[in-house]
């Protein structure tokens, strides 16, 4: 009898002791639960085209880069659209076509780096205000320029150095968060640390370098040195393979969130690339996407992934748990609190949310014309040099056309033909990268857009 009771204990413990396992541990390898949708498709405030950015600071507001439209848009965690700013052109305070954004997190104040990807530099902003504090990065081949950037992040194991995928050069370059050209690693090529245009980088607190090596349907580990450690990945549909993967995040400094985008889905794995789930279809529900470009991830566990093809942002978070962890982040300062909407008209400096007038520290004046290159004077373009074309795929487009608006012109009226055209099946282009001779014959076509039958936003 006293052993019957003995083994009752027992089982009785090993079930509780699975149930606190599960509850502690497993609850993070089940997919996140959806939250909600941030945007639409439009120009007006809080509205997007092909969004392909997404970013969050320390205070949990969202940073969404509007590419189509050429701004930037900050959002509170409840999707609230607090400041936005940006125009098509090259000046301070605005883009051609930006890409990605990563957050420099500091306790004087977070730093915004914008990868403005046709004007072939890295922006900088103030996060409290966005004041402009300057670029870095021109257009060239030599070490500290850039052609055509499209990833970023910040590594916050390397004191706060900036990782950019310099995605025609086929490198990752590191600058200082000044600005400053500090080293670069990488080369054309299929074989362990080259890479064929890639679009995403990651680090982890332990200063590990992750590249979505797009072209090449892998993802490539490094250490802070640059040196290779290992890949994973091959072309395909099932589970740990990819089709143009192109957006990273690390997730709790133990997984990576990977933007499978011709699959419609995410995928995570451990860091060392075991492979642990994935989400998502094609289609416009809650968990379908179309041609997802980026994800990030906050102290709370939100996810953000911006579903481009959609003209949105999706936002999930995992499965609450007794034992989570029940921080509520920093607050946001009421300074940049401001909810309420007012007609929109497109900015030359930042315009706050709510108060109908340009924020006073930002804009062209906000800060210098300019930030350091980040290298040498510019090369020769390296536009003509970039290597082997990229495989294109039925899902491909040709995204490189970018809205026909001049600086300062009025995005409050309807979408421009290009963006509509951003994201239908097959309008890729077809002659050699650069060549005006292979644009498509649309009136909007952008002088650098990609003709090697690529997406590549």
């Amino acid at each position: 009898m006293r052993a019957f009771i003995w083994l009752v204990i027992f089982l009785i413990s090993a079930g509780i002791g699975a149930l606190v396992y599960v509850l502690l541990f497993q609850q993070r390898d089940l997919p996140p639960d959806f939250q909600h949708i941030i945007g639409k498709p439009g120009t007006g405030p809080g509205q997007f085209q092909s969004p392909c950015g997404v970013a969050v600071d320390q205070y949990g507001n969202l940073y969404v880069a509007d590419t189509a439209n050429n701004r930037i848009q900050k959002f509170n965690a409840d999707g609230k659209l607090l400041v936005l700013w940006g125009q098509l052109g090259s000046q301070a305070t605005s883009f051609n076509l930006p890409r990605r954004i990563a957050v420099l997190q500091q306790p004087q104040g977070d730093t915004i780096y914008i990868a403005d990807c046709d004007n072939s530099r890295i922006d900088r902003y103030s996060v409290l205000n966005a004041q402009y504090q300057g670029h870095f990065g021109v257009n060239g081949l030599n070490p500290g320029q850039l052609n055509q950037p499209i990833g970023i992040c910040v590594d916050s194991g390397q004191q706060g150095s900036v990782l950019v995928a310099d995605t025609y050069n086929d490198r990752i370059e590191r600058f200082d968060p000044e600005g400053r050209f500090l080293s670069t690693f990488g080369e054309h090529g299929s074989a362990t640390g080259q890479f064929n245009h890639p679009r995403a980088v990651a680090a982890d607190l332990e200063g590990n370098i992750y590249v979505a090596d797009t072209n090449n349907d892998r993802i490539e580990k490094f250490d802070s040195k640059g040196t290779f450690l290992t890949q994973w990945g091959i072309a395909g549909h099932k589970p740990g393979e990819f089709n143009q993967p192109c957006g990273l995040a690390v997730e709790e400094n133990r997984y990576l969130l990977v933007v499978d985008k011709n699959n419609n889905r995410i995928q995570k794995f451990t860091l060392d690339g075991k492979f642990v789930l994935t989400w998502g279809e094609q289609g416009t529900g809650s968990n379908q996407f179309q041609l997802p470009r980026d994800i990030c991830v906050d102290r709370q566990g939100r996810i953000y992934i911006a579903d481009t093809g959609n003209n949105r942002v999706v936002v999930y978070r995992h499965h609450k748990n007794l034992f989570a962890d029940r921080r509520s982040g920093d607050a946001i300062p009421s300074s940049v609190q401001s909810n309420a909407p007012v007609p929109f008209s497109a900015p030359t400096a930042p315009t706050a949310v709510g108060s109908g007038a340009p924020s006073s520290p930002g804009g062209p004046s906000g800060g210098p014309s300019g930030g350091p290159s980040g290298g040498p004077s510019a090369g020769p373009s390296a536009s003509s040099a970039s290597g082997a074309p990229e495989a294109g795929s039925a899902a491909s487009t040709s995204p490189e056309a970018g809205p026909s608006a001049s600086p300062g012109a009025d995005l409050t009226a309807s979408p421009s033909p290009t963006a509509a055209r951003l994201f239908q099946p097959n309008t890729w282009h077809t002659g050699p990268r650069g060549s005006p001779a292979a644009q498509p014959p649309v009136p909007e076509a952008s002088p650098s857009a990609q003709s090697d039958g690529s997406t590549s936003l």
